[in-house]
């Protein structure tokens, strides 16, 4: 939802597989989104895609950059910016003796006649590839979707319970949002064995669960890169390298950077590892049962001073309704109020008015009335809504059994309605002067905003069911 109106005209094109920038051909007067090469070495490549509104249907550049990163094509149009960072690290596996010796197979290897406490051996790389979509706002700060995947590309030859970690700057803050929460998954290729079968190979894949317990300074994942396994009649036998895709969400005030770090452990991560999370460059103290593996610094571009946040209250009086519902044979009732820097919210409302000179009122419970709802629907998206609520009286006969629903709804990018809150699970008051407080933050945005009730078989004759809507402030976040 993020806008920007660009001046520049320059895409560039990296998917020769060296460092060659190829300005993109263009047609006249169109300004086409933007691929920049910032730096290349032999195992480092880092992009920026930046999104200046150009169709994707005619962008075959993004297209085939996006195919080959595995960018997710509707988050980047949501984005301003989406940063790649591609990065090849090699490692050597530190291995202790007394490992050695307790395990027969790492015995037949030729280590040598060292007599050394360790052995560092070489088993290959792990593959960074670190992906930052800058998506949204989140209290006037710029939000940014973070998104690490390692691989190794030759497996470590001792399994361990390994980690995957992903810091960030202080000019940073780890965002657990119900909206936007934190995720990862393991993925092992596989070949399962059973009796009297031919061989089967598959991916097995298990869902991770972040570790917030250093939120302020990024989040952690702890998995198991385990060998064969058997059960009854089955075995299966790791073939391939184990690879692990993670993210969060994070807040920057002015620019920062993100981090990631593979640890390969000997014991499990809570009880040897100590990690200092904040400021990049914090190191992870290890001890010599642990393989640390850094991935190279991404930098994100800051916001702070670009930012402008308006926020625009509307008292019930304020939307200029009349004072009555009106029933569904009399058709919709619509508005369009400006508001100041051009802001415009269009109304359309059925069983809904401003009752008694006090509140925005939904009456759904009327017989052959019609259900209520206040649809809005803005020109600017809006990040954040705030709002009073409550019920008319104790005795408006809405209830949340027997297909009655009361629904605070937003509009997303595919034009779906998503409830946010259920107002009749959410305690709402029955006085209606001492409404409820509601605050709901939309980290891409939104351009819709619909309340909805529905009685499943009203049966009086008065308006009944009645939810007070009192004062609401809808937030903007823009780019200068």
């Amino acid at each position: 939802m993020i806008k920007l109106l660009a001046t520049t005209i320059l895409s560039l094109s990296i998917l020769g597989g060296g460092a060659t920038s190829i300005p993109i051909q263009q047609t006249k007067n169109e300004t086409q989104n933007e691929i920049h090469i910032q730096t290349q070495t032999e195992n480092l490549t880092n992009i920026q895609w930046h999104n200046n509104s150009c169709s994707l249907s005619n962008d075959n550049n993004s297209l085939k950059l996006f195919d080959k990163y595995s960018i997710d094509i509707e988050e980047a149009e949501r984005s301003l910016d989406v940063y790649i960072q591609e990065e090849y690290v090699p490692f050597e596996e530190i291995i202790p003796v007394d490992y050695v010796n307790a395990n027969s197979d790492i015995a037949l290897m030729n280590l040598g006649d060292s007599q050394e406490q360790e052995f560092e051996h070489n088993e290959g790389y792990i593959k960074f590839v670190t992906k930052a979509y800058a998506l949204g706002f989140y209290d006037g700060q710029i939000v940014y979707h973070i998104e690490v995947t390692t691989e190794q590309l030759k497996s470590f030859f001792v399994n361990k319970n390994d980690n995957l970690i992903i810091r960030h700057g202080s000019n940073a803050v780890t965002l657990n949002h119900q909206n936007c929460p934190a995720k990862g998954r393991k993925i092992t290729p596989v070949t399962i064995y059973t009796a009297f079968q031919e061989p089967v190979r598959a991916d097995e894949i298990e869902d991770l669960s972040p570790n917030y317990s250093c939120a302020d300074g990024g989040v952690y994942y702890t998995f198991s890169v385990g060998g064969p396994s058997s059960s009854g009649d089955t075995t299966s036998v790791i073939y391939g390298n184990t690879t692990v895709v993670a993210d969060y969400y994070l807040t920057a005030t002015d620019t920062t950077a993100v981090q990631p770090t593979y640890v390969h452990n000997q014991s499990w991560f809570v009880e040897s590892l100590s990690i200092s999370f904040g400021p990049i460059g914090a190191s992870v103290n290890v001890n010599k049962s642990h393989d640390t593996i850094d991935g190279t610094i991404m930098n994100l571009k800051g916001y702070a001073k670009r930012i402008t946040q308006n926020v625009y209250t509307l008292n019930p009086v304020d939307w200029g309704f009349e004072g009555r519902y009106y029933f569904q044979s009399e058709g919709l009732k619509c508005t369009t109020k400006t508001l100041e820097n051009d802001f415009t919210i269009s109304t359309e409302r059925l069983r809904c008015g401003f009752i008694e000179g006090e509140y925005i009122n939904l009456s759904p419970n009327r017989l052959n009335a019609g259900d209520a709802y206040l649809q809005l629907t803005f020109n600017k998206p809006i990040y954040e809504i705030n709002t009073y609520l409550s019920f008319w009286s104790a005795a408006e006969g809405l209830y949340f059994i027997n297909g009655d629903y009361a629904y605070l709804q937003y509009l997303d990018a595919n034009g779906n309605w998503i409830t946010f809150i259920d107002l009749l699970t959410s305690n709402l008051p029955t006085d209606r002067t001492a409404q409820k407080y509601f605050e709901y933050e939309f980290i891409e945005g939104t351009y819709g905003i619909r309340f909805i009730a529905h009685k499943e078989n009203p049966t009086i004759g008065r308006n009944k069911g009645r939810i007070c809507i009192g004062k609401t402030k809808f937030i903007t976040c823009e780019i200068d």
